[in-house]
């Protein structure tokens, strides 16, 4: 069965509200330096705990029992981050579907669990059906790197433009 699952951003506040058809059925959020977040859809409440400052692997616990369920490994690369996940013992892989890694697919080996976009503010999830974990999980990887990739943009690319377009004039 697919589903079509549409998320928006509160502006200025790192919150989302996930719809099917117009109506709620969820939400996301993140802390500052996003190590943590939480999320709750379907009535499954999850959350996402970095393990440890400079680490790359996260924990995904479902906090109801405060048990963890599965783990994250962001592997940024410069131009094409990538993702593990590993939700009860099965393996998931996370990669850009575009050259501008702007969507992106979250694949069990085989088939594309879910898809979905970079967007700042809407986007869309298209999946196969509705494991909240993988959904969820998709939210926290795409969040870590949209901003990731923005922040390398402002501090690495964005000032020597500004350098060479102040030297024309």
């Amino acid at each position: 069965m697919n589903i079509t699952l549409y998320w928006e951003k509160t502006l200025f506040i790192n919150r989302f509200t996930f719809f099917v058809k117009n109506e709620k059925v969820g939400r996301y959020s993140y802390g500052l330096f996003k190590d943590n977040a939480e999320g709750q859809l379907l009535n499954i409440r999850l959350k996402f705990k970095k393990r440890g400052w400079f680490k790359s692997k996260s924990d995904i616990i479902e906090t109801t029992s405060n048990t963890v369920i599965g783990t994250i490994d962001l592997k940024k690369g410069l131009f094409k981050n990538k993702a593990v996940v590993v939700i009860n013992g099965k393996t998931y892989k996370w990669e850009h579907s575009s050259v501008w890694s702007g969507k992106w697919e979250l694949i069990d080996g085989e088939q594309v669990r879910v898809k979905g976009n970079n967007n700042r503010l809407k986007g869309i999830y298209e999946i196969v059906d509705a494991d909240v974990p993988l959904i969820l999980s998709s939210m926290y990887i795409s969040r870590n790197f949209k901003d990731s990739n923005s922040a390398f943009t402002l501090v690495i690319v964005l000032p020597p433009i500004l350098k060479f377009i102040a030297n024309l004039f």
